[in-house]
């Protein structure tokens, strides 16, 4: 796991910051789970006043009119931004390439530089 600025995660999902941009996240959790570090998100109205009410560090919502002291990222589409801060919280575990000196290849077989 990562961790990141709001500031990055901000430029990362094309949002708008409002708040301390040097607030450490280190996870992204629903409201009833965050806890402090962590990013939660409201995807609608329904879900803001329990995120706005969380222990969360930060939040991920939608455009719209908020009154709060917690430190948030506005955005366009509320799904679309927490994939992408997934992604970069929780980046894919790529092996390394490489061919397995056990490995039994044809001689005659191209094997990609990148293979693994």
């Amino acid at each position: 796991m990562s961790k990141f600025t709001l500031k990055i995660i901000a430029e990362h999902v094309g949002g708008t910051l409002k708040g301390d941009p040097e607030t450490e996240i280190i996870g992204i959790a629903p409201a009833d789970a965050a806890q402090g570090g962590f990013l939660s998100f409201a995807e609608n109205e329904r879900y803001l006043s329990k995120a706005l009410e969380s222990n969360a560090s930060a939040l991920l919502v939608p455009f719209s009119d908020i009154s709060t002291k917690k430190s948030y990222i506005q955005v366009d589409n509320v799904r679309v931004a927490f994939a992408k801060v997934l992604a970069l919280l929780y980046p894919e575990n790529k092996p390394s390439p490489g061919v397995h000196e056990s490995a039994v290849i044809d001689p005659s077989a191209t094997v990609a530089l990148s293979a693994h």
